[in-house]
């Protein structure tokens, strides 16, 4: 039997109870009463079951098809023999109406799903068995098929979150799986449950155990499934209630041997509920002892009879309902559905049913009603609440159209699969991102998944293997085609599903479509390890390239081991080009070159752009310094071939150095000597990558060092010498802040009065530990540091400063001029005008009081930049003269195009004028040349006086040096203030 007595009255027993009791003393009215009871009616003796009496209804529910006259002759044979023993028991022992749902036979062939309502009644003197009859096959059908589809579904859905479980069927209950909405609810990590660490049982709380274990025992032992709801106690120590629907898995012989099923977090319906049954508990513990409602109502829909079986169905209490018609009582969509049901079941004169909602005390009720005819033209209906069923198959609806839509509206491809590679079924996402118009398409077109779908059929052979092994892959990457011939990449997880005795059924899985992310992948590493203008390595990638080369070396036997060559590039007056012709044009000679480098190269080696106009090149088996120097040779006479670039023909070159894997000793020597012939072994191998970089860095400098456009080897000096520039670096930045740099001056005799015209500045730096240093010492440093600037704002500054100060002292100076020398760097820095006007409007210095002195070689360079700024400087009243004239470019076309005051014959030209007639016409030719131009001659290095004699004699305007007076610091140049004459007294002795 399905289920134990229920101590409530059934129907019948609540309408014809009272009936009974008053005809048995009239058989001929008793069973007039039983005649029109539409339900199935018998009496039986209690001894052996004697069917005493049966009305229609019994004699139509329990013939045989095939032999209607065929009628079980006792009430036992209704029953299975077990049952009908245990009814007969219960009858004795309770004395009271009882109300089962169990199996009944027609005929020992043909079995149906009842209920039956029991009672002992007194029948002329004899006790005898009275019962009435239900046909619930068709609800229990219902209720199987619902619970067939639900169970379908979670299998279905097992890969969705949620915690679904299967555990053993013993004493720890073990979890064989538990799925990742496990560690969400119970706080516990999915591993400790799998490993045992953890169970679900012991999670339950200890109030409810005892009564969970009992129901799964008596699920287990009736083959049922399960529904609990009970209390888990999560890692936190909070209570949690949970739902838990599930059935027990049997192994072959029919014993139990594990549970599975689904649970999920109820805690808030139940607080809700709490809160409900708070309201009306009286109102809940009265609906649950009662089960139908039987009415008898006229044709019109009148209530006739109310029985006092379960009044707790009605809408109004029964005397307000008595005598009025539905009409007046219900919804009229009820109250319509009534009418037809009555007048369907007198018109057909046959048992009809119906089903409605009918709120009673503020909630929704779902009743299901059958309703028979009676011969006085009335109904009697009975009406049973089916709101739980109802619910649950809500639920279940529910729950079906919700996986149903996940399903459907996924954004990732969901999918079964036989085990020989054909769709069973897929969903729209999946269509979608095999480019099918829908899951139909894509089932009947793919029947060979690993040959149609996959570009690389051992990959899908690979997959296969994984998931046959381990009953699972997660994430597995392939590349597939869709539909129209493209190629995407896909992520795919799968899992073996097997029938309970480990028989493979098919695949079930999801695929997601990464190519955005392989893409967007792919993207990352080429902005990590590629420079984006030249698309060469970066220097991250040729960092990891030099140290897996130093590392092969490492490992190789030092004798046998093949050095590779590293070649450091910087271009030569890149930044000229970029200044004046434009960052594009820049951009675009940079990814020539890169182009050229490319093609210098050997099969396997490197070259890549470590920034700006940086290049390096590793260099893969060398055998000997040669063969570097071979690669450099190429690269050197590749770039002699101008750059036609947006319209402009560009001529860049490069400075180069080389450092090879192994140090080498006397490694200068190799440039020079036969490097074919050369055996010396290699002494040590580098250790970093960053060393060899650092090598070939310094030997780059020391090439630029030497003039620019050519290749440099490292050898050990250069690094010592390095670190002593690095120190003087480090020294030059302190002389700064601590202002250990002296300004000298040296005069500037003008022939025409024979007086002072002027001083050039000199800077001297006064080192704490080499004393006095010339620029000779440290200005190369300040230039490529970027020094040179607040260096060169400093000497302005304090000069400026010492020329107000004497022009307050001597009226001579009102007319003097200071010759500062300016570097190329500082001529063109954007903040030079505004640094000469801060500094002369603070100082009260006047431009044409000063003379800045270019050197020769700026004007070959960037015309028209020069001529921008020469032109703000001319504006300012700011003299402007040549150094060194003639020891540059000597390009004498720009003196035409710039405003210049002043040329400065070099030297050189000075040293030998009087003995060497060739020097003495160069220096003819430039004062000639200076005085076409309208500008003034000064002559350098005057130090004898046959040098004055012979300068005087050109018609050279001023002269300075040796001859007249050293480089003077401030208060010794001051004497030149006071005399006047001085000038004219040395001329004099000349």
């Amino acid at each position: 039997m399905d289920s134990q007595p229920r101590q409530a009255a059934h129907w019948a027993t609540a309408l014809q109870l009272g009936q009974v009791t008053q005809a048995l003393s009239d058989t001929s009215t008793l069973f007039s009463l039983f005649r029109a009871l539409p339900v199935p009616v018998a009496i039986a003796q209690i001894s052996d079951g004697t069917l005493l009496y049966t009305n229609s209804h019994f004699e139509h529910i329990f013939s045989a098809p095939a032999a209607p006259a065929l009628l079980p002759r006792t009430l036992a044979q209704c029953f299975e023999p077990a049952a009908w023993h245990v009814l007969v028991q219960a009858l004795l022992q309770y004395h009271c109406l009882l109300n089962y749902e169990l199996r009944l036979h027609r005929h020992p062939q043909s079995q149906f799903w009842g209920s039956v309502s029991l009672q002992l009644v007194d029948l002329n003197a004899e006790t005898v068995i009275l019962s009435i009859f239900h046909d619930i096959t068709y609800p229990k059908q219902i209720e199987q098929a619902l619970h067939d589809s639900q169970r379908t579904l979670t299998t279905l859905a097992d890969h969705l979150p949620g915690l679904l479980y299967r555990c053993r069927l013993d004493a720890d209950q073990r979890c064989e799986f538990i799925s990742a909405g496990g560690e969400t609810l119970t706080g516990y990590p999915i591993a400790a449950f799998l490993s045992g660490a953890r169970s679900l049982r012991e999670l339950i709380a200890p109030a409810d155990r005892q009564r969970v274990r009992d129901a799964i025992q008596t699920a287990i032992a009736s083959r049922e499934a399960y529904t609990l709801e009970y209390r888990l106690v999560t890692a936190s120590q909070e209570l949690r209630w949970v739902w838990d629907k599930g059935h027990g898995v049997y192994a072959s012989d029919g014993s139990g041997v594990g549970l599975e099923g689904f649970i999920t977090d109820i805690t808030d319906r139940k607080q809700s509920e709490e809160a409900a049954r708070a309201h009306a508990g009286e109102l809940q513990a009265l609906l649950a002892a009662v089960t139908d409602l039987v009415l008898v109502l006229d044709a019109e829909g009148r209530y006739c009879k109310i029985a006092p079986t379960n009044p707790t169905l009605l809408s109004r209490p029964p005397e307000q309902l008595l005598g009025r018609r539905v009409t007046e009582v219900v919804p009229p969509a009820t109250a319509a559905n009534f009418l037809a049901t009555i007048q369907r079941a007198l018109t057909t004169g046959q048992p009809t049913t119906t089903e409605y909602p009918l709120e009673i005390a503020g909630q929704l009720v779902w009743l299901a009603a059958t309703v028979s005819p009676t011969p006085d033209n009335t109904v009697v209906w009975v009406a049973r609440d089916i709101t739980a069923t109802k619910v649950s198959q809500a639920t279940l609806e529910a729950a079906e159209a919700k996986y149903r839509s996940i399903f459907e509206n996924a954004v990732e491809g969901i999918f079964q699969t036989t085990v020989d590679g054909r769709y069973l079924s897929a969903n729209p996402a999946l269509a979608r991102i095999y480019g099918y118009e829908n899951a139909e398409e894509l089932i009947a077109s793919l029947t060979d998944i690993q040959n149609q779908l996959y570009v690389d059929p051992d990959q899908r052979a690979e997959f296969m293997r994984r998931v046959q092994a381990d009953g699972v892959v997660r994430g597995f990457e392939a590349q597939v085609y869709r539909r129209d011939g493209s190629t995407i990449w896909v992520a795919e997880s799968a899992r073996a599903v097997r029938d309970r005795h480990g028989q493979l059924l098919y695949y079930e899985g999801m695929v997601e479509d990464i190519t955005a992310q392989k893409q967007a992948a792919n993207q990352l590493h080429l902005r990590a390890f590629y420079d984006p203008l030249t698309g060469l390595p970066n220097r991250a990638l040729f960092q990891a390239r030099l140290g897996e080369a130093l590392a092969h070396a490492q490992q190789c036997d030092p004798a046998a081991a093949q050095q590779f060559a590293v070649l450091f590039l910087d271009l030569d007056r890149f930044k000229v080009i970029n200044d004046s012709l434009g960052h594009l044009v820049g951009d675009q000679l940079l990814v020539a070159i890169a182009r050229r480098l490319e093609r210098c190269l050997r099969d396997g080696d490197m070259v890549a752009r470590l920034g700006g106009d940086e290049f390096t090149v590793l260099l893969h088996h060398v055998h000997d310094i040669s063969d570097a120097i071979l690669v450099a040779d190429r690269i050197s006479a590749s770039l002699k071939t101008p750059f036609n670039l947006s319209g402009y023909q560009v001529f860049a070159d490069a400075s180069i150095g080389i450092v090879l894997s192994h140090d080498h000793p006397a490694i200068t020597n190799l440039v020079t000597a036969d490097t074919a012939t050369n055996t010396a072994a290699p002494d040590a191998l580098y250790q970093r990558p960053e060393d060899l970089l650092r090598d070939a860095d310094t030997a780059l400098y020391r090439a630029k060092a030497l003039g620019k456009g050519r290749y440099e080897l490292f050898d050990p000096t250069m690094h010592h010498n390095a670190l002593v520039r690095l120190q003087l670096e480090t020294e030059l930045r302190q002389a700064i802040e601590r202002q250990e740099f002296v300004i000298y001056y040296q005069p500037i005799v003008a022939f025409a009065t024979n007086t002072l015209g002027g001083f050039e500045v000199l800077l001297r730096w006064q080192h704490p530990g080499r004393g006095l240093l010339y620029p000779a010492d440290f200005m190369a440093i300040a230039e490529e540091t970027g020094l040179l600037i607040p260096l060169g704002y400093w000497l302005l500054r304090q000069t400026c400063q010492q020329l107000a100060q004497w022009q307050n002292q001597y009226a001579s100076a009102a007319r003097l001029v200071l010759e500062i020398n300016c570097s190329t760097r500082q001529f063109f820095h954007p903040e030079l005008m505004m640094q000469l006007d801060t500094i002369c409007e603070q100082t009260g210095i006047r431009g044409r009081n000063l003379r800045l002195a270019i050197a020769e070689s700026l004007w070959s360079d960037n015309t028209e930049l020069v001529q921008q700024q020469l032109k703000q400087l001319h504006a300012r009243q700011i003299q402007l003269g040549v150094d060194d004239f003639g020891a540059g470019y000597s390009r004498l076309r720009y003196l035409n195009d710039v405003p210049i005051d002043v040329l400065k014959i070099d030297r050189s030209f000075i040293r030998d004028i009087a003995t060497d007639p060739r020097q003495a016409e160069i220096a003819r030719i430039a004062i000639l040349l200076a005085h076409k131009q309208g500008l003034a001659a000064i002559a350098e290095g005057v130090e004898t006086g046959k040098q004055l004699a012979m300068v005087r004699a050109l018609g050279c305007d001023f002269a300075q040096g040796y001859l007249f007076a050293d480089a003077l610091v401030a208060r010794d140049a001051e004497a030149w203030l006071n005399q006047g004459e001085l000038g004219l007294r040395r001329l004099s002795e000349a």
